[in-house]
């Protein structure tokens, strides 16, 4: 699936129609989706802007949290896309209900804990640092 926000975002988008280009069994259908058409409400580009590190983090550990929003929106939409590709939805539609579900339950909250006690108990191979 290659996707193209028609606000220049390299995403499905929020902000506006997303063109789409799907790639199954050697053929492909090209189509062009809405936030509309997922039950969710339009909003501006900059309702998406994230910031630094720290604030994105933020931003994430709010959506796992239960927090709703167009940013919230986004993440269900692209992580409905991803569960649809891997054939763990049959349509993108179910996709997205199914990402819904995952980040309501506190399933995803959970798996990011795990993760970070996994990263947090192994020694980094490579250290960066925004102080360069």
């Amino acid at each position: 699936m290659v996707v193209y926000g028609m606000d220049r975002l390299d995403e499905i988008s929020m902000s506006a129609p997303t063109k789409v280009c799907e790639i199954k069994g050697g053929t492909y259908h090209t189509y062009e989706i809405t936030p509309e058409d997922f039950g969710f409400i339009r909003c501006e580009k900059e309702e998406l802007t994230g910031g630094t590190p720290e604030e994105n983090a933020q931003i994430t550990l709010e959506i796992l949290n239960g927090k709703k929003g167009p940013k919230r929106d986004a993440v269900a939409l692209n992580s409905g896309a991803a569960l649809y590709l891997a054939g763990k939805a049959p349509n993108l539609e179910a996709g997205v209900r199914m990402a819904e579900g995952i980040i309501d339950s506190g399933a995803a909250r959970k798996k990011l804990e795990e993760f970070i006690r996994e990263s947090n108990g192994r020694k980094p191979e490579v250290v960066v640092s925004s102080d360069l």
